[in-house]
């Protein structure tokens, strides 16, 4: 009866210091949330396309979304980025962003992830 009652307290135990360390990651990446956005506000509002590379997380979709950018040679063209504060829900954020160039606005679905301990731009989708 004593191991029974043992192996019980020890899979508890196990059980609330694992709930502790996701708690205190989640409290730290919301911490890093709030940077990575201002990050990649800044970046967008100085049209300094370079700093989102490394903000990406590499797969092909982002790849080609990243030579488009820099193909449109945004510097040298009025365009305007507008952001949507979206909620903090972990590990995965959804947020908008409209990109407004001479008369025209497009909507766009953002999607951060949290992984290996940063936040990412994890895809880009257009809204209709």
């Amino acid at each position: 009866m004593k191991k029974v009652l043992t192996v019980i307290f020890l899979i508890y135990l196990f059980t609330s210091c694992s709930n502790l360390s996701s708690k205190t990651e989640q409290n730290f990446s919301q911490e890093q949330w709030k940077f990575f956005v201002s990050e990649v506000k800044e970046a967008l509002e100085e049209k300094k396309i370079e700093n989102l590379q490394e903000k990406m997380l590499v797969n092909v979709k982002n790849k080609y979304l990243y030579q488009e950018l820099v193909r449109l040679n945004i510097q040298r063209q009025e365009i305007q980025f507008y952001f949507k504060e979206p909620e903090y829900n972990f590990p995965k954020i959804e947020g908008l962003v409209a990109i407004q160039y001479g008369d025209r606005t497009e909507y766009f679905t953002i999607f951060y992830v949290w992984k290996q301990g940063k936040w990412w731009i994890y895809d880009l989708e257009k809204r209709r």
